[in-house]
């Protein structure tokens, strides 16, 4: 998703929505997108479009790491990233439950 937003130009359309106040939701995909980099990613998903950039929009200073606790999603392979990420210290680190959700305002964070 995140080549081909890029490849249409979007992400600049994206972004320059999101610097004018238009409120961005986004779920799984769409969450990490906005986020610094993907490339923790490669964990889960085959990169079949052989990426090779990871960069993200940034828009989000952090990355997320969704689906945590879901058993359709390998919970123990998810934890064991968010571990090995967060003592890395790279960037912040976020993980959600398929019922939670970060709320960000004004370079506040909310974990809902």
């Amino acid at each position: 998703t995140l080549k081909k937003i890029k490849d249409s130009g979007f992400d600049k359309h994206i972004i320059n929505y999101i610097k004018n106040g238009v409120i961005y939701i986004g779920g799984s995909c769409g969450a990490h997108i906005v986020t610094k980099n993907i490339e923790h990613l490669i964990s889960f998903d085959d990169n079949y479009c052989n990426l090779k950039e990871f960069d993200s929009l940034g828009l989000f200073d952090g990355i997320i790491i969704p689906h945590c606790g879901a058993e359709e999603y390998n919970p123990i392979k998810r934890e064991e990233l968010y571990n090995l990420l967060v003592k890395q210290n790279k960037y912040n680190v976020y993980k959600l439950t398929n019922d939670e959700s970060l709320v960000i305002t004004d370079n506040e964070i909310i974990k809902c």
